[in-house]
């Protein structure tokens, strides 16, 4: 029994070593990603360096007269045409280079989920010299172009106007990554603490436990040494090999991406060689002078062992105690953390398309070994309905026979697009030729063809849920000062929930009558109230009950909710003491 429990011991020090070993060098690793692969400062060099900029210029500009050229104007509905008419007008290179940094700035905020939505895209429309906001807002009343009054629009706008879901789909999944990355770096210590007690309670002798630090610091210098020599090798022999796959993915040069990335992870792969060196030498250093640091804990064992009995053993077991604390609260509270996050976040739609829970594959074998087909069929999660008319893409290298394809079909009253390839890996990707789509298409994917025959690949599609817009209203007195804490309403009823966890902007308010589903939003300081509702026409108006006697109270208005748009409406209150009728203006 003796030896099975020595032998135990044994493989327990050596596990959690490893253990250990391992949780610091992701701790190391996740604190320094954080602070350089997923910081904005940092990729805004990497751009001025590798000349993205100008790259991107002369894309956008290409690009978006591509786009124009093949526009169907008779498919495009009047929303998504005005906003391609703004993109197409304000592609300046000032502008494009202002709208990089700071869709890098606001990208990474989305990711640390310090900003709720994408970035936004500026739009270089200029206010004329000499007129205020008020006047502006007048002059856009009269003008009912929608290009004049826009602002800025939203990435996911412009993502959702040219069917590109699959950006919107990678985009999250590298929330995800960070979500899990900043998690990890706290998780790591928690649980390298635990492993620290475990051996504290498990072997009583300093020696031991000092050895077990060493090595564990041995092991994490190890890890490191091994991811830079991994990274290293990646960065310049397997992915010139395979930059083929990250361009299918990316519309940009092979040449721009492999130089990107490079830049990007090689001062990680010569962090973790210096860490690694650096840990190596610590650890074995100190094993070998392992006397001189034994001698020194063996001195503050002797002041210990002068205390009571009873001291020690309330000294002893109330540190224990407290260490436990600290690891079960800090572990408990980032687990329930990670929870929360994940389920606010739907980081489950993520994993399920990472895991393909969505697709479903059947095999047809055929006589003929040298047949491959692969049929894809698109259809409704919930309805099981064929979803035609989608453009699915094929294009990769097939090992047998030796070739390579780039082909394209859509899918027919069935859903099915079919195509003749050969065995091995394919790029397949997803696009719409018409502008509206009621479906969320999925992310391109690689899928690999195993067996000659009849290859079905079933993928179901989710219905888009149309998002709602939001209309600020802005009111203002015969001044042009704001007049707060007015209570306006929705003449409509509405079958909608209210919004938990919404947060109000400033001190406005916006909120529903569950029980007669009123909408009801108070103006803020700065004279704007603000309502979230479903696309199409409302009726507002003021609540007399709270509406100040001073002023006259205008007459209700209309307002025009557009999907994922902010547009702001300007009304001017007049004194009792004046005849003169309110106005309204959209900014």
């Amino acid at each position: 029994m003796k030896v099975f429990t020595k032998v135990l011991k044994h493989i327990l020090f050596s596990i959690t070593i490893v253990l250990t070993g391992f949780l610091l060098f992701t701790f190391v690793l996740s604190f320094n990603v954080n602070n350089t692969l997923m910081s904005s400062k940092y990729h805004e060099t990497l751009l001025a360096k590798n000349n993205v900029y100008s790259y991107v210029n002369d894309l956008i500009s290409a690009s978006i007269n591509e786009f124009f050229k093949n526009l169907d104007t008779e498919e495009a509905n009047t929303q998504n045409a005005e906003l391609l008419k703004i993109l197409k007008n304000t592609t300046s290179p000032e502008m494009v280079n202002m709208n990089i940094n700071s869709i890098t700035e606001q990208i990474f905020q989305y990711f640390r989920g310090e900003r709720k939505n994408l970035p936004d895209l500026y739009i270089d429309i200029n206010m004329p010299s000499g007129q205020n906001e008020y006047d502006q807002a007048h002059v856009n009343a009269r003008n009912p172009d929608i290009s004049e009054q826009i602002k800025k629009i939203n990435l996911q706008s412009i993502l959702l106007t040219l069917n590109r879901t699959d950006i919107l789909e990678q985009l999250k999944l590298i929330k995800f990554v960070y979500f899990v990355a900043s998690h990890i770096t706290e998780l790591s210590i928690f649980f390298s603490v635990l492993m620290l007690l475990i051996i504290s309670i498990i072997y009583k002798k300093t020696d031991a436990i000092v050895k077990w630090l060493l090595l564990a610091l041995l092991a994490c210098g190890f890890f490191n040494l091994a991811f830079s020599v991994v990274l290293f090798i990646f960065l310049n022999k397997l992915l010139p090999n395979s930059i083929y796959f990250l361009t299918i993915a990316m519309p940009l040069n092979s040449e721009l991406i492999l130089s990107y990335i490079r830049d990007l992870l090689s001062p990680l792969s010569l962090f973790c060689f210096t860490l690694g060196i650096v840990f190596s030498i610590f650890s074995i250093m100190f094993y070998f002078h392992k006397a001189k640091l034994m001698g020194i804990l063996k001195a503050i064992k002797v002041l210990v062992s002068k205390l009571p009995v009873k001291s020690k053993k309330m000294l002893k077991y109330g540190v224990t105690v407290l260490v436990l604390v600290f690891i079960v609260f800090g572990m408990g509270y980032n687990l329930y953390a990670f929870k929360s996050g994940y389920d606010s976040n739907n980081f489950s739609s993520v994993v399920s398309k990472l895991t393909n829970a969505n697709t479903v594959t059947q095999v047809i074998s055929a006589k003929d070994e040298t047949i491959y087909t692969l049929q894809v069929k698109l259809k409704d999660s919930v309805t099981d309905e064929p979803v035609p008319n989608i453009k699915v893409s094929v294009s990769g290298h097939s090992k047998t026979p030796q070739k390579y394809y780039n082909l394209s079909e859509i899918t027919d009253e069935e859903g099915v697009a079919k195509f003749i390839l050969g065995k091995g890996k394919f790029h397949l990707s997803f696009t719409s030729p018409v502008s509206d789509i009621n479906y969320s298409l999925p992310a391109p994917f690689f899928y690999e063809i195993k067996s000659a025959g009849i290859t079905i690949l079933t993928v179901n599609l989710e219905k888009i849920k149309p998002a709602d817009g939001i209309a600020e209203i802005e009111v203002l007195n015969e001044e042009n000062n704001p007049v707060k804490n007015l209570e306006l309403y929705l003449n409509e009823e509405l079958e909608i929930e209210p919004e938990q966890d919404q947060k109000q902007d400033d001190d406005s308010s916006a909120f529903t009558d569950t029980e007669t589903l009123k909408c009801y939003s108070v103006t803020n300081s700065k004279g704007i109230a603000v309502f979230k509702l479903p696309q199409g026409k409302y009726n507002v108006g003021f609540s007399k009950s709270k509406f100040p006697e001073e002023y006259i109270i205008p007459e209700n208005f209309e307002i025009n909710i557009y999907s994922d748009y902010v547009t702001r409406y300007t009304i001017r209150i007049e004194n009792k003491t004046e005849e003169s009728d309110p106005e309204s203006a959209e900014d």
